[in-house]
């Protein structure tokens, strides 16, 4: 039996241990990144259990697909989910480059009707948002690549995309910054069309 002063003094790395084994225990064959552990907060203790998210990576690449396990402070797996399955490649695609991403990235804002100003370089972007309200400026500082889940003809795949990291600041009454990615996908339209999203209809009242 687990105490109250030794459920206290559980540390972020005996959840992993926790979380690690139960995974193991799936025997998916998956790469993960490391995993990111979230500790609930409970006010008669250090934490009342946990959430550890694992990332799963092919060919070396991030993916917006993994396991996500939550335990008590006795190590008590409490629910657990995320894709499980097995990954086939259907082809290599040649990618556009950074700066057509950027500029793509411009262009579907531009179709979203945020009114998004031109991009001013590759590695540091301005871009001005809505002129109807406060001015949303954007820096794109970094990319990476990740394979994300997209539609295609019904059909769901795993498609190259940019993933450009950088700042968000807005001027006005009461300006604001924060830190922010904006996605893209690297493969040419000439080679993929993803499906558009399905709008489900709002039940009636």
């Amino acid at each position: 039996t687990t105490n109250a002063s030794t459920v206290s003094d559980v540390s972020e790395s005996q959840y992993l241990e926790w979380a690690q084994s139960f995974v193991s225990s799936l025997h998916l064959g998956y790469t993960f990144a490391a995993p990111d552990v979230y500790l609930y907060d409970a006010p008669d203790m250090a934490s009342a259990g946990a959430s550890v998210s694992y990332t799963v990576l092919l060919d070396g690449l991030k993916t917006n697909i993994g396991l996500y396990v939550s335990l008590d402070s006795e190590g008590h797996v409490t629910s657990a989910s995320g894709t499980v399955g097995t990954f086939e490649r259907v082809g290599n695609y040649p990618l556009i480059s950074v700066a057509e991403g950027v500029a793509k990235l411009q262009d579907e804002n531009d179709a979203s009707n945020q009114g998004l100003g031109s991009p001013t370089g590759i590695s540091s972007v301005g871009i001005a948002g809505s002129p109807q309200s406060s001015d949303v400026h954007v820096t794109l500082t970094s990319v990476t690549i990740e394979l994300q889940l997209a539609t295609v003809d019904g059909v769901a795949y795993l498609i190259p995309y940019y993933v450009y990291s950088g700042s968000a600041s807005t001027d006005g009454e009461t300006p604001a910054s924060w830190d922010g990615t904006w996605s893209v996908i690297a493969v040419s339209p000439k080679y993929i069309s993803v499906d558009a999203p399905t709008v489900m209809p709002m039940a009636a009242r």
